[in-house]
């Protein structure tokens, strides 16, 4: 998933936990995968922020670039291409200690006096590889070499390992501020000139599929579940009701001119990617068809259909 993608899955599931009680049964799992969804994103950030350190006529890189192969994707939060090689980058933002655990092949994070285990990103990096070499001979680029890095965001991150050979790992695992360097070292590993930078990225862009994700599906939501109403910009609390060309706020007794802009979004985010005039009354707490109608056109959205069975979506 690239920057782009990922913010409009944070945005989406950021609308979904505001119209999601505390007490349904998926808010908790919901608002952990946004936290890590959201610590993700800004190790993707600061990635891309330090590759943009690397010299631009010798290299290509890739955020997020999401491929399929045996019908399985694989998605590769870094992926820099040159002449003579491709480096796969997978991108951590944790805080704490992380102890690399050769022995039982895992990654174990130590923060706040809580450890917790978790996949080593070193064998999830490696999976990446088997997939993109399988992926680019299919695609009749041979077998170009390919090696592996691993991302840490925070430069506080304390790295330990119970390796024999600690340069086995952490050739490979560094801080992100030295990513940049451990490429041009790859890169200077190698003389021959493998790869036509320009077909390869062309085809990684073409087959790149973003992630389809239907929150309400994923996480077991129905509609009726979703709570409705336009949201106060200023306490949050919902619903707001209409007085005199306004939205009110019965908690807090702030008004707002625009505040059912959010909620429109969040409709389009979250149910389906058009809403009807009924639709949107429903969803406002509004009576008035006239006011729904202006709201919507005031958006910019673009109208489908005529008269009774007029649909609007946002336009691209």
């Amino acid at each position: 998933m690239s920057i782009e993608e990922t913010a409009e899955q944070i945005s989406k599931m950021d609308a979904l936990l505001q119209r999601l009680s505390s007490s349904h049964t998926s808010y908790i799992k919901l608002k952990d995968d946004y936290m890590k969804i959201v610590a993700g994103l800004r190790g993707e950030k600061e990635l891309a922020r330090q590759l943009k350190r690397l010299p631009q006529d010798g290299f290509v890189v890739l955020a997020g670039a999401r491929l399929f192969q045996d019908g399985i994707p694989f998605q590769m939060d870094g992926l820099i291409l040159s002449p003579k090689l491709i480096i796969i980058v997978e991108s951590k933002n944790m805080f704490g200690t992380l102890f690399f655990d050769t022995e039982f092949n895992q990654m174990i994070r130590l923060a706040n006096d809580v450890e917790e285990g978790y996949r080593n990103p070193i064998t999830q990096v490696s999976f990446h590889k088997e997939q993109l070499q399988k992926w680019l001979f299919i695609n009749g680029f041979g077998h170009p070499p390919i090696e592996t890095l691993v991302s840490i965001s925070h430069p506080s991150t304390i790295l330990k390992t119970n390796a024999a050979n600690q340069s086995q790992i952490f050739s490979q695992v560094m801080h992100a501020e030295n990513i940049v360097g451990a490429i041009i070292q790859l890169q200077d590993k190698y003389d021959q000139t493998y790869l036509n930078v320009g077909e390869i990225s062309a085809l990684i862009e073409r087959f790149h599929t973003p992630v389809d994700l239907n929150l309400l599906e994923k996480y077991e939501i129905k509609v009726k579940d979703l709570l409705t109403g336009v949201h106060c910009p200023n306490c949050k609390s919902l619903p707001m009701k209409r007085v005199y060309g306004k939205w009110l706020c019965p908690s807090c007794s702030s008004f707002s001119k625009d505040a059912h802009v959010k909620a429109i979004r969040d409709y389009l985010l979250l149910i389906q990617p058009t809403i009807s005039n009924k639709q949107c009354r429903d969803f406002l707490h509004l009576k008035s068809a006239n006011i729904a109608q202006l709201m919507l056109r005031s958006m910019g959205l673009r109208a489908e259909g005529e008269t009774k069975s007029r649909v609007y979506r946002i336009a691209e």
